[in-house]
């Protein structure tokens, strides 16, 4: 070949018999992809005219992805962005919001009580969950039954979603109570009175 180099127009001199050829490519645009604090996108490149390429925003688990500028737009993610020239995208983070459990005070209740439903609100709105942390009593739901006397702890929990954080759990306790019973006792056993009537029956006051 009789001509080289990237010149256009190029001179030629006929001073023989000579052989020219044009070489063409396809043209190639860069890509410039970036991400604001909170996640990360796939990185950028440079591709040829026409090709389509599909890009992710992934955010961290305080962040929640919110859309694109530049060259892409809405929400969709991925996204494809077709290179018919040369093109930048950001991917947008936006902070999950806090929220918290509102679980009111349990009172104390008798063991012969009937099961109960408990209670509570998350500012989110999303749903909460209990979990029986102990003592005499069984836990279907947001439904407790007390099986004895004692002292029973729950917790409620509200684990957050893509647009929320965690909830602090909130334990809430409260005592089951038996009333007391009064059985015969032989005569060694102290008597709960004020005074001991001759011959007469030994009655003990027990705590359940």
């Amino acid at each position: 070949v009789d001509l080289s180099g990237t010149s256009n127009p190029a001179s030629v001199v006929m001073n023989a018999a000579k052989t020219v050829r044009a070489n063409f490519a396809l043209k190639a645009f860069a890509l410039s992809t970036s991400a604001t604090a909170g996640g990360s996108v796939t990185a950028g490149g440079t591709y040829p005219l026409g090709v389509t390429v599909s890009i992710s925003a992934t955010p961290d688990a305080g962040h929640f992805f919110s859309g694109w500028s530049g060259d892409a737009t809405g929400t969709g993610n991925p996204v494809a962005i077709l290179m018919d020239r040369a093109k930048s995208v950001t991917a947008l983070f936006t902070a999950k919001a806090d929220q918290t459990i509102t679980f009111a005070t349990l009172g104390n209740r008798s063991v012969d009580d009937p099961d109960f439903t408990l209670t509570a609100v998350a500012s989110s709105g999303l749903p909460v969950t209990f979990t029986l942390v102990s003592g005499p009593a069984t836990l279907a739901g947001n439904l407790l039954r007390i099986t004895g006397p004692g002292a029973i702890a729950v917790t409620a929990s509200q684990p957050g979603d893509a647009l929320f954080n965690p909830a602090p759990d909130v334990t809430r306790a409260l005592n089951a109570v038996a009333a007391p019973t009064v059985r015969y006792g032989d005569g060694r056993t102290t008597i709960l009175s004020t005074a001991n009537a001759e011959g007469g029956a030994h009655f003990i006051v027990e705590r359940p």
